[in-house]
């Protein structure tokens, strides 16, 4: 849904950064399934084709400590 996205951007008052995750759904914001809850949630933890779910939250995880440390400074 990119273009809710851009919707809500162009709403906000201050100017920011954003990225939309290509092949990326709802549920691919969770962290990856354990076994036991893929088969009692399997729609939470099915991604769509070609969207490696943990490879995702590697790349996040280290953004957001980079995005951290560049705002806060290493602490």
């Amino acid at each position: 849904m990119p273009h809710m996205v851009a919707t809500l951007d162009s709403g906000l008052p201050v100017k920011h950064e954003y990225h939309v995750v290509p092949n990326s759904e709802h549920f691919a914001f969770f962290t990856p399934c354990p076994p036991p809850l893929t088969k009692v949630g399997p729609e939470i933890c099915k991604d769509a084709p070609g969207f490696d779910r943990g490879a995702f939250h590697q790349q996040l995880d280290a953004d957001v400590l980079g995005f951290l440390r560049a705002q806060l400074g290493d602490r």
